[in-house]
């Protein structure tokens, strides 16, 4: 598989973890919708511009887009699941889930 499709793979894999269209993204990013097809499809390459503009949109450091490139996964891990359905919450809610996880964690050390 060539290096466009693979990190078309991992935009995929991070909008649908946010559940987002591509329309939605593009919104996100500043970019246009079938530009977003195109580099999930591995059609285009991303220039250095989009590539920021995919980390902001997608609210992810830019290192993020390339861990693919080290790890052969097409889902998202539980982790990234769980980082981008708290991320989308109220603060409120999000302390709430933290000290939920510190006590579990707390448990687990037992």
């Amino acid at each position: 598989m060539n290096i466009a499709k693979i990190f078309g793979k991992q935009i995929r894999r991070y909008r649908k973890a946010l559940n987002l269209s591509q329309e939605e993204l593009a919104e996100r990013c500043r970019l246009h919708s079938t530009y977003i097809g195109q580099l999930e499809r591995g059609e285009k390459n991303a220039s250095l511009e989009s590539i920021q503009k995919l980390s902001q949109g997608l609210n992810i450091p830019i290192a993020k887009l390339f861990e693919c490139f080290s790890i052969d996964t097409n889902e998202p891990t539980p982790a990234t699941k769980i980082y981008y359905t708290v991320l989308n919450m109220e603060n409120d809610t999000q302390k709430h889930i933290l000290n939920i996880i510190n006590e579990i964690s707390e448990i687990n050390k037992r």
